[in-house]
């Protein structure tokens, strides 16, 4: 296939693209505004860095379990559908965030707003592996990461700025608008399938496979923060029956949530297990160097912002270029080299950067930006090459759960060791003392999944196995928009 050709495809597809690219972006706005504004919330309702750490979990527990239920929605009624759905009922749910009394009102609010909010960019990228032929996924797939670090920019200094001049509400609302400006496109670009027969909904199975993710991750955030949390301690307690009842459940199904196989897919498991990882230490880093900054050095909601917005910028850069480049080079050379950088940045901000140099820790979040960027533009692929076609949608909702998964445990070690060691003047490593000591300890847990990360990533095997898949022609020519057929 010639340049010329594969120029004109793209050229084809980009509209489409760009309606996924701007629903990415509203995920992204969210969680990089979540981090400016998380002082600010604080503040308004008083209450500790523990309980803070809810403002931004509930939305990835709840983001998590979306993810996992939509994919397999997605299978049954269609991506379009699903997608519409999601972008429909987040729109009030950001209503109750802005207009939230209290924190308790502000948490609950956060639940549906990440349920439906953190799908968007799930079936985003299930509608890229889905749809665009094979040899236009890697680019799709860079433009993508690129559109979430734009969405991380915007949420970071413009919001930032919204929080000094008016309130964190404003800058919440105004993203809840931009999410209605996305709808007429949405309807009007995104694609029904034909190729594919709809799969029949497995509702217990989804029920159990909600209930076990949802008490997994409400006992991963709360535990590690204190071990005696009556609520972590029954999540835990629950947590065990219903994961075994979904996986007996699945086993005898005909069409079940999740085909059995997905789950003894080795590869595919170690893909999710990095991605965890790799979301693990961008979104604790993210979670801790706000606080640092406002608690220790007393910046401003604007300077964090600025000290952020490298760090996304370098996700927006970095996003288009892997996204070639994972075309051209083999996924395990790739996440190992990423990983093991990742390690050496975790170790630097933890008895380096979270010190008196914060040029540091600009320097740091930047480098873990691009490599954030470069494992999820080499994972997202992969997931699409590990699995059949039929799988992809519910595969890469479970991807998105073990990459929710990490954000959310790492936020809660991190505020649990933030809750215990705030006002500590001796940090546990040897290079860091002062007030700044239990901000430094709190990304020790950084440090401790990048090595796994770097671990699993060397158990990849070096080839993806060969899957049968209908032909690219085939599958562009089963995609049918409501703007086409307006025009025919």
């Amino acid at each position: 296939m010639t340049e010329r050709s594969i120029e004109s495809e793209r050229r084809q597809y980009w509209p489409l693209l760009a309606v996924l690219c701007g629903l990415v972006a509203v995920n992204a706005i969210l969680v990089s505004l979540i981090n400016v504004s998380l002082p600010a919330i604080r503040e308004d309702f008083n209450v500790g860095p523990g309980s803070l750490s809810w403002a931004a979990s509930a939305y990835i527990i709840a983001g998590a379990i979306g993810a996992i239920i939509y994919g397999r929605i997605a299978d049954s009624i269609g991506l379009r559908k699903a997608l519409i759905g999601c972008l429909c009922a987040f729109l009030p749910a950001t209503l109750g965030v802005v207009l939230a009394p209290s924190f308790l009102v502000l948490v609950l609010f956060r639940i549906p707003q990440g349920f439906f909010g953190m799908a968007l960019p799930a079936l985003a990228m299930a509608a890229v592996a889905r749809i665009l032929p094979q040899h236009l996924q890697a680019w799709a797939m860079g433009a993508i990461i690129a559109a979430f670090g734009l969405g991380l920019l915007a949420g970071s200094v413009p919001g930032g700025i919204g929080v000094d001049l008016a309130s964190w509400r404003l800058p919440f609302l105004l993203t809840g608008v931009y999410a209605l400006l996305l709808l007429p496109p949405a309807l009007r670009l995104i694609p029904t399938r034909s190729d594919l027969k709809p799969l029949g909904f497995d509702y217990v199975g989804g029920v159990l496979v909600a209930g076990a993710v949802g008490t997994t991750l409400v006992g991963v955030n709360q535990l590690p923060g204190d071990f005696s949390s009556r609520l972590g301690l029954a999540s835990l307690v629950a947590t065990v029956p219903l994961w075994a009842l979904f996986l007996a459940w699945i086993q005898r199904r005909h069409e079940p949530f999740v085909r059995p196989e997905l789950l003894r897919n080795a590869a595919f498991l170690r893909i999710c297990l990095v991605g965890g990882v790799a979301q693990s230490v961008f979104v604790g880093s993210g979670f801790v160097i706000p606080l640092l900054l406002r608690d220790v050095f007393d910046a401003s909601f604007v300077t964090v912002g600025f000290y952020l917005a490298p760090g996304f910028v370098a996700v927006t850069a970095i996003g288009m270029v892997a996204g070639r480049l994972s075309a051209r080079f083999g996924t395990r050379p790739a996440l190992i080299c990423l990983t093991f950088v990742f390690l050496g940045m975790s170790i630097l901000f933890s008895q380096w950067a979270a010190g008196e140099n914060r040029l540091a820790l600009i320097v740091v979040y930047t480098i873990m930006g691009a490599l954030y960027a470069g494992a999820q533009a080499w994972l997202l692929p992969a997931v699409a090459r590990y699995l059949p076609r039929d799988q992809v949608a519910t595969g890469v909702g479970f991807y998105n759960f073990s990459y929710f998964a990490g954000g959310a445990f790492t936020v809660a070690v991190a505020g649990g060791v933030l809750e215990h060691r705030v006002g500590a003047l001796d940090s546990w490593g040897p290079f860091i003392s002062g007030p700044q000591s239990g901000y430094a300890d709190s990304v020790f847990v950084l440090v401790v999944l990048s090595l796994i990360g770097l671990l699993v990533a060397l158990g990849l095997r070096r080839n993806a196995p060969a899957l049968p898949e209908a032909a690219d022609e085939q599958r562009s020519a089963n995609v049918t928009t409501p703007a086409l057929r307006a025009r025919e």
